[in-house]
C-alpha cells in the first residue's frame, strides 16, 4: 500500500507508466527512525505492531483518511 497523490492504493501489480509523473509516498517516506511519523510513533507507543506487510498498508491507510479527515469520530473511523 502506498499514497498516489495522497490516495492510498494497492501497488504490488501496478504498472509503472501507470503511476508516471505523480506523487508516490511509502511507509518509509512518511517518518525516520530518529524523528518518525506521529502514526508511527502512536503505534510504537500502543505497541501495535502488525505484521510487516499489514502494519504499512495501515500507516498508509490511516495517514490518507486523517488528510482528508484530521479529527473523525469514532464513528467515521468505524467507516474506513
Amino acid at each position: 500500500m502506498v499514497l498516489i497523490d495522497g490516495v492510498p492504493e494497492k501497488c504490488c501489480a501496478k504498472p509503472v507508466w501507470s503511476i508516471a509523473g505523480k506523487s508516490i509516498t511509502t511507509v518509509e517516506g512518511i517518518g525516520t527512525p530518529a524523528l518518525p511519523h506521529p502514526l508511527q510513533q502512536a503505534f510504537i507507543d500502543e505497541q501495535a505492531g502488525q505484521c510487516g506487510y499489514c502494519l504499512s498498508g495501515i500507516l498508509i491507510s490511516a495517514k490518507a483518511s486523517l488528510a482528508k479527515t484530521p479529527s473523525p469520530t469514532r464513528a467515521e473511523i468505524a467507516q474506513v
